[in-house]
């Protein structure tokens, strides 16, 4: 049972990796088409926008299994989207208040990304157990 359990978990954590990475590569290669078009600030939250819509419909279909019919809920997407803010509050301040100072634009998403990811791991960590640590 262990072994099996094991096993499940291992495959659900390769397949919230593998979805984590396409949902980087989606969020940075979004964001540069968006700064095409927008602000940094602006393509920031647009790309991180872009990531989670694509992280949610993978998340649904391929780590949870769920039908069409529970992956197209608009509460379930809110409570998701809603989930991730925290990151992408932290991922649009970062780029806002130092593109003037950062020349690789792109380096700054993904300096916002990681510290927003990090962030947000401590808080969800927080919330379930009351600590820090």
């Amino acid at each position: 049972m262990i072994a099996t359990l094991k096993k499940i978990i291992s495959t659900k954590l390769s397949i919230f990796a593998i979805i984590g990475v396409f949902g980087l590569i989606i969020n940075l290669s979004s964001f540069v088409i968006y700064l095409k078009f927008f602000s940094p600030a602006f393509s920031s939250f647009m790309a991180f926008s872009t990531a989670v819509v694509f992280n949610y419909f993978c998340h649904g279909k391929f780590l949870w299994r769920f039908d069409k019919n529970k992956i197209l809920k608009y509460q379930r997407f809110l409570k998701f989207y809603f989930g991730y803010s925290f990151s992408m509050i932290i991922n649009v301040s970062i780029v806002y208040f130092f593109q003037s100072y950062v020349e690789n634009i792109v380096l700054l998403q993904v300096c916002g990304i990681i510290i927003g990811s990090l962030l947000n791991f401590f808080v969800s960590r927080f919330s379930y157990t009351g600590k820090l640590k």
